[in-house]
């Protein structure tokens, strides 16, 4: 497969920040080094989407003063004015938020462009900082009434003004992100929370939805059970094809935005919402994916673990889509299951992660 070259990235952070480790390569041979990475899988198709411009979320660290990713080493932090990788508009917001930084020694911050232009950011700080900053108020207010939506610590709690006082409220959710809808590819909002996972960007998820399409098109599948669901990216996109799309995930907080977009979706009979434990012997959820036309899969970097061995006790359905970002978890959990049939038919990668070794990889199985 012939690789296609694109303009090489001008940056003046190469070669120290460690968020683009690929920066000297030529993008075709990127490309080749990503298709040798799942050998000895055959790739059908390489999709590339953009040398850069991409992500429409970033997330970067704040330590003492410094603002920016680590380098190499993950020892020191690269102070940067801007990065290329990003939309213009994230840039802009990383540019107003280097002008009035939190008055912390150190914290991680996901800043997310949505999709109407709404800034939103998600603020992973210590404790004791949060409390000071609730407590003294001007500077989170500064940055409400500025129209941010912020939200602080682990649970990635809302920041709302009631009264005269500022409060933390959980599942608080907005449109952040958009699937696709129809075989015309309508966007289709998602609500989440700032912190939750979403791919990358909008150009990259649309050229995956696409593949998606292409692949079921020809099958003689009705009914899908879909496993680590998160906030509904194929979920509703299936949906909205006509399939039966019973929906798997374990974190209780995607399942609630799920339902939130619910109710602007409308094909709501054709989408049921589960929270399931994919690794747990769950007698229910066996009972409901055993008797599918089709199993589509999109598991975190870890893979899909003991879930695979369920097969040895149930029927497996015939086909599987298997969705990795991860190379090394794609090959490792194919290998698993050839145990019960399985045999990849075709093998797509979506490039939603140039100047990196990642690749988003679209695999479509069949049981013989």
């Amino acid at each position: 497969m012939r690789g296609q070259e694109f303009p090489k990235l001008d940056c003046q952070y190469a070669g120290k920040c460690s968020g683009c480790p690929w920066y000297e390569l030529p993008y075709s041979e990127q490309q080749q080094r990503k298709i040798k990475a799942l050998e000895p899988y055959t790739v059908d198709a390489f999709h590339p989407v953009a040398p850069y411009g991409l992500r429409e979320r970033m997330d970067i660290s704040l330590f003492e003063g410094k603002l920016g990713l680590y380098d190499f080493a993950k020892k020191d932090l690269v102070d940067i004015q801007e990065c290329q990788q990003v939309v213009p508009e994230l840039n802009h917001w990383i540019h107003d938020f280097r002008k009035q930084l939190p008055p912390v020694r150190l914290g991680s911050f996901r800043l997310r462009i949505g999709i109407n232009g709404q800034r939103g950011i998600w603020m992973d700080i210590p404790n004791v900082d949060i409390k000071k900053l609730l407590e003294e108020k001007t500077y989170l207010m500064s940055m409400m009434n500025e129209g941010v939506h912020i939200e602080l610590g682990q649970k990635r709690k809302a920041l709302l003004l009631k009264g005269e006082e500022l409060k933390l409220q959980d599942d608080i959710f907005y449109p952040w992100f958009s699937t696709y809808q129809g075989e015309d590819f309508q966007p289709l909002p998602l609500f989440s929370k700032v912190g939750d996972f979403s791919q990358s960007g909008q150009q990259a998820n649309k050229i995956m939805m696409q593949v998606l399409s292409k692949m079921l098109f020809d099958l003689p599948v009705q009914n899908i059970s879909e496993l680590c669901s998160g906030i509904g990216n194929f979920s509703f996109f299936m949906a909205s094809l006509g399939y039966e799309v019973d929906a798997h995930e374990w974190n209780l907080a995607s399942l609630k935005a799920c339902e939130k977009t619910l109710e602007t979706f409308s094909e709501k009979a054709k989408i049921k919402f589960h929270r399931t434990n994919i690794h747990a012997n769950n007698l229910e959820f066996t009972k409901k994916w055993q008797h599918t036309d089709l199993v589509l899969a999109d598991p975190p970097r870890s893979g899909l673990g003991k879930f695979v061995d369920l097969f040895a006790n149930y029927e497996a359905p015939k086909y599987f889509i298997y969705a990795s970002c991860f190379a090394e978890t794609f090959k490792k959990d194919l290998e698993a299951l050839k145990r019960f049939g399985y045999k990849l038919k075709r093998l797509d990668l979506v490039d939603q992660f140039p100047q990196s070794k990642h690749v988003e990889a679209i695999g479509l199985l069949l049981q013989d």
